[in-house]
């Protein structure tokens, strides 16, 4: 799968670190097309954490983010896309095999300038789930867009493969 999204990477390791989810996206509908630089094979930056992230093209403005689990043999597959609040990129994942219903969020940090490192926090919330629309998800990530107790698990991402 040479089609593969950096950003989609990021929000399966929300998915696979503890997440606050929510049941509606930032954007009810995505807003921004995705972007090639971004499509391959993801690591995170940890010698412990062996699984590998596949960021790929579902559509013009979707990613699909696959997770290969080292040590349980198993791939999880999510959909992802991006929105912009102000300047700020952040993900919308939906895991699509889990039974879990729902959207975890990401803040994309920092991206190099050659689109193979990232640094991505996740947001953590309780309250969202209980938010009725995307414009409510929307105003309540902007609300808090630069509060530091509003994100968690920083992880930093390296491509491996193109």
């Amino acid at each position: 799968m040479k089609n593969c999204k950096i950003y989609l990477v990021l929000f399966l390791l929300s998915f696979v670190i503890s997440c606050d989810t929510a049941k509606f996206p930032i954007d009810a509908h995505p807003q921004i097309k995705i972007d090639k630089n971004y499509f391959g094979t993801w690591k995170i930056k940890n010698k412990k954490d062996k699984d590998v992230y596949i960021v790929c093209k579902r559509d013009d403005y979707n990613y699909l983010i696959l997770i290969k689990h080292s040590k349980e043999q198993k791939t999880d597959s999510m959909n992802a896309f991006v929105s912009k609040i102000n300047d700020v990129l952040f993900l919308n994942v939906n895991n699509i095999c889990d039974t879990t219903e729902g959207y975890f969020f990401g803040k994309l940090i920092d991206i190099n300038k050659s689109n193979n490192k990232i640094k991505y926090s996740l947001v953590k919330d309780s309250t969202l789930i209980h938010l009725k629309n995307a414009d409510e998800v929307r105003q309540r990530i902007k609300e808090n867009l630069n509060n530091p107790n509003f994100y968690s698990d920083t992880a930093y991402f390296k491509k491996i493969k193109k």
